[in-house]
């Protein structure tokens, strides 16, 4: 049989078990006797809330679709679907950018080709354990800082934890060999809540600059320098903005230290959590 009118039939197979599919989500969602019977309603416009086993139901049907969908493809492209993915998955050269730590441990070799094949001039070749660590890594230190504030605090203020978060998400970008320039968004919006948290009438000094040089080494520098000053130049503000971070980190949980009229040091007020949204009473 030809493979064109194979395919063919196989489509219009797929259109008729979608045409049933149809049919019968129709029924669960409309007034059949196998609908009401498996459907309520809420008490609120006539809106009907279904069964856990209406759920399976569909649930079931939208796989079995799913499958015949996918099944034709896998046949009569002969593995083309599967190596293609497998492809996709597995690119012809480790991922190793050069915005993270691990950068200057690789060395200049053979030429560096991308997830799709284009090659990638002046990238370096990373080292053999870069890809077995990374990943743990940033595992392992995000695990270890979290255990280091509970067995120190056991409880931060709202704004604590989001500063906590901001270091977590930044040592990430740090730590991963395949950092992008989406990496560092949600470490972005973290600094940013726990700054406007902050005194009132302060601005987010901190996020914006952030901002600006997460603009200008991935993308700026990008189109102008090559890999080498790119990824010198991430590390430049990089690291002592991590190692800031660790330190307000490191204080957390501390009270501030006040000292009396005749020079005796006292703790200062310190930040209490009174309600389950965590609102911030200052308690001498």
């Amino acid at each position: 049989m030809d493979l064109s009118l194979a395919a063919l039939e196989q489509a219009v197979s797929i259109r008729r078990q979608i045409a049933a599919l149809e049919k019968r989500l129709g029924g669960l969602f409309g007034g059949s006797s196998g609908g009401a019977k498996s459907s309520r309603p809420t008490g609120g416009g006539g809106r009907r809330r279904l069964s856990a086993a209406a759920r399976a139901k569909i649930s079931a049907a939208a796989s079995l679709a799913l499958n015949r969908l996918l099944a034709p493809l896998l046949l009569l492209t002969s593995g083309g679907f599967l190596s293609s993915a497998r492809g996709l998955a597995t690119p012809a050269s480790p991922i190793f950018q050069p915005w993270q730590l691990f950068w200057f441990f690789g060395h200049h070799g053979a030429l560096v080709h991308g997830a799709f094949g284009a090659p990638k001039p002046g990238f370096r070749v990373p080292p053999s354990w870069s890809a077995g660590i990374s990943h743990p890594l940033v595992i392992g230190v995000a695990g270890a800082i979290t255990a280091a504030l509970w067995l120190r605090t056991r409880r931060l203020s709202e704004r604590d934890a989001l500063l906590a978060l901001a270091l977590l998400l930044f040592l990430r970008c740090l730590l991963d060999t395949w950092d992008v320039v989406y990496y560092p968004l949600p470490f972005l919006l973290a600094l940013l809540a726990w700054e406007v948290r902050g005194p009132v009438g302060r601005p987010p000094v901190l996020a914006l600059s952030s901002t600006v040089l997460v603009w200008f080494s991935f993308h700026w520098l990008h189109l102008h320098a090559s890999p080498d000053v790119q990824a010198a130049s991430f590390l430049l503000w990089a690291l002592p903005l991590t190692a800031w971070l660790c330190l307000r980190v490191y204080r957390l949980g501390r009270p501030a230290i006040e000292r009396t009229a005749g020079g005796e040091r006292r703790p200062g007020p310190q930040e209490t959590t009174v309600s389950a949204l965590g609102r911030l009473l200052s308690t001498s």
